[in-house]
């Protein structure tokens, strides 16, 4: 999987030095990630932020962000943000993220505590309902 993963990453523009020197101590990881799911988590990642060239510097401020899963956590993470920041749309929140990586790892983890406690308080109420029935027979 690292061939492959150093492959696409250079692909898009960074450079092999750069990524065994900084990218690789910061998300040691990348070694097992699935290289189809970095494909996609790094295809929606450019198309956010509006391209690789602004992807890149993205990358390497936020490595982890190439952990996440593009469906169940980039994307999550971007409606997040723009929900949050009352942004008109996805690119305009691209485009803050262009310039301040550290809110989209914000806003994917903002959206995990979402929907962690949405799932929560849906088993309390599962719970609770269970309860009264029971409770009424």
């Amino acid at each position: 999987n690292l061939d492959r993963n150093v492959e696409k990453l250079t692909g898009i523009g960074i450079d092999k030095v750069v990524l065994q020197e900084k990218l690789l101590p910061a998300l040691p990881q990348l070694a097992r990630l699935n290289s189809s799911s970095l494909e996609a988590t790094l295809d929606v990642l450019c198309e956010f932020v509006g391209g690789a060239q602004l992807a890149i510097p993205v990358i390497l401020e936020e490595p982890v962000l190439l952990s996440f899963d593009a469906k169940e956590h980039i994307q999550p993470g971007v409606e997040f943000l723009v929900v949050m920041n009352a942004m008109p749309d996805a690119a305009a929140a691209g485009a803050l993220v262009a310039n301040a990586p550290g809110l989209l790892k914000w806003a994917i983890e903002g959206s995990m505590h979402e929907r962690r406690q949405a799932a929560l308080l849906g088993g309390m109420r599962r719970s609770a309902a269970s309860s009264v029935a029971g409770a009424s027979r």
